[in-house]
């Protein structure tokens, strides 16, 4: 207390004297006078510290008075009036603005993310910014412009890293307050006065100048405008950009252990960069290193030729000090080689050998390995023409395997030896498939076998096992075969067999997953900036297999096929809900969909490596929205749903001879998925799927209305016990069948419905029988059971008597058969409200 005078100050100071007491402890017995000597050491040194930096605080502080009311004033309506101009601005001018200045997205990336050309991006934020100068100078008045460029000039000393928290998901049009938004944009609106302040201008001050960032003369393009009812769109990439040569130096520590997690001490090491110097170190005699750099990424690794590097240690770009120690592994070097033979003892060639890890390597590391990165698959090597190969350089790890692998012969996993040999022999196994099969084994990218895999030829489909292996029957095509494997989470493995040499015995493929699959990310809202939540959104463009009745991204990302589908219950679990309800209810290969979440927030993942459309869907109103192509592994991207729609879908429901029908169910429902799937064979199927909207009841003049539908092709479905049930399909310019009007006016003539059922003398006279109507063309003949219906253009005839069944009032002939052979035919007069009996 003597020395500091105040008991907060004493304590800590105590506590402090202490631990350097412990940590450099005096060579004798430690005595009272010598740790009241490191104390007012302590003291001193903080009175020092404490000197300085107030003088540093005095040398900053800027002396000037406090501005006064009306100049204050001022300045907030210099800035309202900045805001407003950028929000009166057009499309996409303003969304060019609102993203450089407030998402603060260099042009280069954007330009990259949208896959424009740079001048492209470049030249739309001039045009932008040279409108809101335009703008400014005629409401300030040409002679004011310095004017209100020294009111705004403050706001470029804005701490812009306070603002970035107010941008929700990388979208301007988060949900904020106006007053914060405004604020937020004024303030980041400050930098933008560099370039909008008028060029002969002097009265900035050099120092605010010199602060300007170089790319505040560069611009961002954020809209595509191709028309009414089409999207904005902007894209960034979570790539990073080279370190500037101003970053600031960071303090990165690491460790370095054996594949057993001991620490190595004592060895040296080297940090590794693209275009970068090799930068030396050391482990200590703890295993530990340490590192003072600007520069990233960085991986570490051994600098010593007798030890191999297993997991690099891996410095990420960042801007401060990281705790998580940045972790490398390494293990002993050590040389394989030797000679591979067929069954026959014949030398083997082509024969690809790798080494693998044993993939409980990480759980013998006792550090995290978030700052690391493994090098499986770094190590491998194919035989020569004499069956010849040699493994130099390669990790001895206790638990590691030799794996062998070649068409037409099974997979060798052997034992890695720990010390060097050569002379090896080895012996491969062949294939003993079976005629018209395909055997194989699918493997991850670093060699692993892949269990539960997907294995698609042609339209057929298998699984793989727990050790990745798989068998397929070939089936009866010709020329080449494709074949695919499919892991969710990763990009597919695609081969082309020719069907004569996939049918040989003994056929066995390995299918090499290349990599894990990309992402498309970022945030739905409407017009207004405000987020869409439960909407749907998938890929419409998939790539089509097959056999998975759907894409390669539905699978990937997670969509059922149809035999999973089939397995899921109702929460009841008493029964199987139809197929189209379970597609409706759960993503699928076809129709893949992901919900945003409340935030507007969504996120697409089994994606191959190229661009795709995607395709929104709100359910109340009913409207479906397409994006434009959407490069695979941009996040941040955000669509605005602006579908082109109708002012209603309406009409009425008649009979034939025009009375209103009342009490018909019309459904209202959108294709989702229309594709034409072509399977080896050639025959191509035409396959989608559809979301059923919303649902009308006709009232007593056959009248139903759906308000503000989509303009996407889509259909009526009209039901009810007094018609026979009608499909009416329709496309952007209106009904298929033009006979029915516009869709906002619609007059829908629909036959009813007509019971009957057949009694014949002769129970013998007849097998099946069929309803013609006046054109003698067949009519579909429907059952209506338990809420469904299954209809046929020939039904049967049981012990000379039909179940009763249902025909459109459209029948005026009944035509009786007798296995194939037509026996009878006669007239009709069906009535409607009965079961009409007909006997033969």
């Amino acid at each position: 207390m003597r020395l500091v005078g105040d008991i907060n100050e004493a304590r800590d100071l105590a506590q402090s004297t202490h631990l350097a007491a412990l940590q450099k402890p005096p060579p004798g017995p430690m005595q009272r006078g010598w740790l009241a000597t490191v104390m007012r050491n302590l003291q001193r040194q903080q009175v020092r510290r404490e000197t300085r930096r107030r003088e540093r605080e005095r040398l900053a502080a800027k002396h000037e008075a406090l501005p006064s009311p009306e100049l204050m004033v001022a300045k907030a309506e210099a800035q309202r009036r900045v805001v407003d101009a950028v929000l009166a601005l057009g499309e996409p001018y303003q969304s060019v603005i609102l993203w450089r200045y407030f998402e603060n997205k260099p042009p280069r990336e954007i330009a990259r993310s949208q896959g424009l050309p740079l001048a492209t991006v470049n030249s739309q934020l001039q045009r932008a910014l040279g409108k809101l100068r335009g703008q400014l100078q005629q409401d300030f008045g040409e002679s004011d412009s310095r004017a209100w460029t020294g009111l705004l000039l403050p706001l470029i000393h804005c701490d812009t890293s306070i603002l970035a928290g107010m941008s929700i998901g990388g979208g301007f049009g988060a949900p904020k307050s106006l007053l914060i938004t405004l604020v937020a944009a004024a303030c980041l609106l400050g930098s933008l006065l560099l370039y909008l302040a008028p060029e002969q201008s002097t009265d900035m001050p050099s120092e605010s100048r010199s602060s300007a960032r170089p790319e505040l003369r560069q611009e961002l393009q954020v809209a595509r405008e191709d028309g009414p009812g089409t999207e904005r769109l902007t894209l960034t990439t979570n790539d990073l950009a080279p370190a500037s040569a101003g970053e600031s130096q960071r303090n990165i520590k690491g460790l370095v252990f054996d594949s057993f997690g001991r620490a190595l001490p004592d060895l040296p090491l080297h940090a590794l960069g693209e275009g970068l110097d090799t930068i030396p170190m050391r482990s200590d005699a703890k295993g530990a290193f340490s590192l003072v750099t600007a520069k990233a990424p960085l991986e570490v690794r051994s600098a010593d030729p007798a030890w191999v590097t297993v997991i690099a240690g891996l410095v990420s770009r960042g801007v401060a000090d990281s705790e998580v120690p940045v972790v490398a592994v390494l293990a002993p070097a050590i040389s394989l080689a030797g000679q591979v033979l067929n069954p026959a003892g014949k030398p083997l060639a082509q024969v690809q050998l790798s080494i693998l890890p044993p993939a409980e390597l990480a759980a013998r590391i006792p550090e995290s390995l978030d700052a690391s990165r493994r090098l499986h698959g770094a190590w491998h090597t194919a035989t020569d023409e004499t069956g010849r190969f040699e493994l130099a350089g390669i990790p001895a790890i206790s638990g590691a395997k030799v794996i062998l692998r070649r068409d037409g012969y099974l997979p060798l996993d052997l034992v890695q030896p720990e010390e060097s040999q050569t002379g090896l022999s080895i012996r491969m196994q062949g294939s003993e498939t079976t005629l018209g099969l395909i055997a194989g084994q699918v493997l991850d990218p670093a060699g692993y076998p892949v269990p539960d895999a997907r294995v698609c030829l042609g339209a057929e489909a298998t699984d793989t096992d727990a050790s990745g292996m798989f068998s397929i029957e070939v089936g009866t095509d010709r020329g080449e075969l494709s074949l695919h494997a499919l892991k969710r989470g990763y990009l597919p493995a695609h081969r082309l067999l020719a069907a004569e040499e996939a049918k040989a015995a003994g056929a066995f493929y390995y299918l090499h997953l290349p990599a894990p699959s990309a992402k498309i990310s970022g945030l739905l809202v409407d017009r207004r900036g405000q987020p869409i939540a439960a909407a749907r959104i998938w890929i419409h463009d998939g790539e089509l297999l097959p056999g998975l009745n759907g894409s390669i991204e539905g699978y990937a990302h997670g969509g059922l096929t149809d035999d999973e589908l089939r397995d899921v219950r109702e929460p009841s679990g008493a029964s199987t809900a139809s197929m189209d309800e379970l597609k409706e209810a759960y993503p699928n290969t076809l129709w893949a969909w992901t919900r945003s979440n409340a935030r507007g927030e969504f996120e697409l993942g089994g994606l191959q490596d190229r661009s795709y459309a995607l395709r929104v869907l709100r359910e109340d109103p009913l409207q479906i929205f397409d994006s434009h192509a959407i490069p695979a592994g941009s996040s941040h991207v955000r669509i605005v749903f602006a579908p082109e729609t109708r002012e209603r879908i309406a009409g009425r429901v008649q009979t034939l001879d025009g009375q209103a029908l009342l009490g018909i169910d019309v459904e209202f429902s959108m294709w989702t998925v229309q594709r034409r799937m072509t399977y080896p064979s050639g025959k191509s199927m035409f396959t989608g799927d559809a979301f059923t909207g919303p649902r009308q009841t006709s009232d007593e003049a056959g009248y139903f209305e759906f308000a503000n539908p989509g303009r996407q092709p889509g259909f009526l479905v009209l039901s009810g016990e007094q018609i026979m049930n009608q499909f009416l399909p329709f496309d952007a310019n209106g009904m298929q069948a033009p006979e029915f009007g516009p869709l906002e006016n619609l007059r829908l003539r629909v036959p009813r419905r007509m019971h009957f059922r057949i009694d014949l003398a002769d129970d013998q006279a007849a097998t099946s029988l069929a309803m013609l109507n006046a054109a003698d063309e067949a009519l579909p003949i429907a059952s209506f059971q338990n809420e469904g219906r299954t209809s046929k253009e020939r039904w049967a005839i049981l012990n000379g008597r039909s179940q009763v069944l249902a025909v459109s009032e459209e029948a005026v002939t009944l035509a009786l058969y007798k296995e194939a052979t037509e026996v009878q035919r006669s007239k009709l007069n069906l009535r409607a409200g009965m079961v009409n009996r007909i006997e033969r």
